[in-house]
């Protein structure tokens, strides 16, 4: 998304912004309350909580403006959680990591394919809230674990270039971040089940296959050497987690 921004530095100064400004925004709302009410009446009111709180506290208003800061909310994670996957798919087509047709924009510059495929995806979740949550939360706990992978290989890459880099000045502190941050992440892996990260490696099969072509149109290959032994290792070890899924061994 900082590539739309006029500089990298502004989209920077941005970010940080609105992190300190929601950090700010989700203390007060988790203390406030409770200067005002006690523990016992906080626990019994209905959803959303900061509704009737601010109705008790200030009046009528008080309420409203909440319901109106909600809907300004939802609105905007519907926004941006729509326009992110669409500018991941954008950008990866770009450099080659997926075929060109992700990549397909309308004429105003916005990634028709890419949009309307998240929004079909985002679709069909909702419908299936309907009849269950389970697929919901499966998919939830699905993008966890690939989310916690990518940080992973970032903290690795982390530790690596500052090994590799030790004599800069300041390294030394980044390699001892990146070594904490490489730990805490294959711990988190670990410990919010590593049946998903088993699964994940199912899904990463499509993924290989398009990355496959899309390789084959830019360098006329479909993957080095490295990434076939990669591919050849994912590949078992997502068969053999079908065989341990179907034969109840591990459970989604």
């Amino acid at each position: 998304m900082s590539a739309r921004a006029k500089s990298r530095s502004i989209a920077g100064r941005a970010t940080i912004v609105g992190v300190i400004g929601l950090l700010v925004i989700y203390i007060l709302a988790s203390i406030l309350p409770y200067g005002y009410l006690s523990r016992e009446a906080l626990a019994t009111m209905k959803e959303p909580a900061m509704v009737y709180i601010f109705e008790n506290m200030v009046g009528s208003w008080g309420g409203t403006f909440i319901s109106i800061g909600l809907l300004i909310s939802i609105l905007g994670a519907w926004l941006s959680w729509t326009m992110l996957p669409a500018e991941t798919l954008q950008s990866m087509s770009e450099q080659n990591l997926l075929p060109k047709f992700f990549g397909k924009k309308n004429r105003f510059g916005a990634p028709t394919t890419a949009l309307v495929l998240t929004g079909v995806i985002v679709q069909l979740f909702l419908i299936s809230l309907l009849f269950t949550n389970q697929a919901y939360i499966f998919a939830y706990s699905l993008c966890t674990a690939s989310i916690v992978i990518c940080y992973i290989f970032v903290a690795a890459y982390q530790v690596k270039y500052s090994w590799q880099n030790l004599a800069v000045k300041g390294n030394k502190w980044q390699l001892v971040i990146g070594l904490f941050a490489l730990v805490f992440q294959i711990g988190a892996i670990i410990l919010a089940g590593i049946q998903y990260l088993l699964i994940c490696l199912i899904i990463y099969i499509p993924g290989i296959v398009f990355y496959m072509f899309a390789r084959k149109n830019a360098v006329n290959r479909f993957l080095t050497k490295r990434e076939w032994s990669a591919t050849a290792v994912i590949c078992a070890a997502a068969v053999a987690t079908i065989f341990l899924l179907s034969n109840g061994i591990i459970h989604i």
